[in-house]
């Protein structure tokens, strides 16, 4: 007897900067073989699938709202880590590759929050947001992170007086983003 086996599909990634990274999708390889153990559907699944929707829903119900966050970085690994991550948390996340990108989008969309990296081409993230904090309105300049891999004494002192509301340094986790959110959005009621 013939069974099928399903595997999530992984693949190698090229970014256009040359780097490369291993990724997975949410597609499937399903293979046929000559095996004496058929697939147990509940394998298919986190181990525990009932605890993951009644976390979601803490989230949704209890979590901060969904926002739309912009997220400026150079670095397509970086981008798609923290893009990842933010989804995960149930928010919006779009992509600028350079600071001129940033302050392009942030004057055609509304952001609530924008995570800024601070190395960039182009235009840095220090001037992008000075000119956001020049050319926008006051009441659609968002909050702004500084993201940075640099942690050196008066880096941060650096970005808040140069208009971030606040700095993070890499590697980023979950948790930190979390933090941030729940620090400016609060939860909700």
């Amino acid at each position: 007897m013939s069974n099928l086996y399903i595997e999530p599909l992984s693949y190698v990634e090229h970014s256009r900067h040359g780097e490369s990274f291993n990724s997975s999708s949410d597609l499937f390889h399903f293979q046929q073989s000559e095996h004496p153990n058929p697939v147990n559907p509940a394998s298919l699944f986190p181990r525990d699938a009932s605890s993951l929707g009644r976390k979601r829903e803490q989230v949704t119900e209890s979590g901060p709202r969904m926002l739309n966050i912009l997220v400026a970085e150079d670095n397509v690994t970086n981008q798609l880590v923290i893009t990842k991550m933010l989804e995960r948390l149930g928010h919006m996340v779009t992509i600028a590759e350079n600071g001129k990108e940033a302050l392009s989008k942030a004057q055609s969309s509304h952001y609530d929050l924008i995570f800024m990296d601070i190395q960039m081409p182009e235009m840095d993230g220090v001037e992008a947001v000075r000119q956001m904090r020049l050319q926008l309105p006051a009441d659609r300049i968002p909050i702004i992170v500084a993201v940075t891999a640099n942690a050196l004494m008066g880096d941060r002192e650096h970005c808040l007086t140069a208009g971030m509301d606040d700095y993070l340094t890499k590697p980023l986790k979950t948790s930190m983003l979390s933090e941030v959110i729940k620090r400016y959005f609060g939860e909700d009621e």
